[in-house]
């Protein structure tokens, strides 16, 4: 033979190699069976990929609310502290000047 591959080993091959591939042979040969197995086959291993994702994902959420820090958000240190009134979305009251420094000029004074 010395190298040559028949006809059925590409065919085998193609079958095996994708999704496209077997459905060209099972095209070919009028096996549907063949095609609908590529297709569970195919589907059962992202559902395997995608299971594992999820599994990652928890344990990711676990680990990052396990190990990080709990203190004042980031936009709170920028801040310097200002603090929200009225619930989530009220307003901001703005920090001393005091606290942040060198932006004593930007927040405005108001009376009383």
């Amino acid at each position: 033979m010395g190298g040559r591959v028949s006809g059925a080993g590409k065919r085998q091959r193609a079958a095996r190699d994708s999704v496209n591939g077997a459905d060209a042979v099972a095209a070919e040969l009028h096996l549907p069976d063949l095609a609908a197995a590529a297709h569970a086959a195919f589907v059962h291993g992202t559902d395997l990929v995608l299971a594992g994702c999820g599994i990652l994902a928890l344990l990711a959420a676990v680990a990052a609310a396990l190990f990080l820090p709990r203190g004042k958000s980031a936009s709170d240190a920028a801040l310097g502290g200002g603090r929200r009134e009225g619930g989530p979305y009220g307003a901001l009251r703005p920090p001393s000047a005091a606290a942040v420094p060198g932006v004593h000029f930007l927040i405005a004074r108001r009376p009383g």
